[in-house]
């Protein structure tokens, strides 16, 4: 695969996991449960896209180099930040009905700042 393609291969991953991501925060307001196969789908991309991330840091970016930035550790971190919340909430939810709340909420809020610092990163890219 061209090194140029990377970031739109990671972006095509977390933009599908965000917008499912997204379907599934819709439908817990509207009080429905999800199909079991989109909730996994959403796991897999959103790990997919970390481990992506992941490796653009480490030296697999379009100049070939190592493309750590701020922008990049930041999506990174709030990326694993945000799956830790994601398979933690629903153990908390068993115990405590408003900590799982909460903790899917923060989930919601920092998966959509990882892709939101991913945006900007790959931004960088272009110029």
């Amino acid at each position: 695969m061209s090194p140029e393609l990377i970031p739109f291969v990671i972006l095509t991953i977390t933009t599908t996991a965000a917008a499912l991501g997204l379907y599934l925060f819709a439908l817990f307001l509207k009080r429905r449960r999800p199909a079991n196969l989109i909730l996994g789908v959403h796991i897999l991309l959103g790990m997919a896209g970390l481990e992506q991330v992941a490796v653009l840091i480490r030296g697999a970016g379009p100049s070939g180099a190592a493309a750590a930035g701020q922008f990049g550790t930041a999506a990174a971190a709030l990326f694993a930040l945000s799956l830790f919340s994601g398979f933690v909430a629903p153990i908390v939810a068993q115990r405590s009905k408003q900590g799982g709340i909460a903790l899917l909420y923060s989930h919601v809020g920092l998966g959509l700042a990882g892709f939101a610092s991913l945006l900007i990163w790959f931004g960088s890219f272009a110029m």
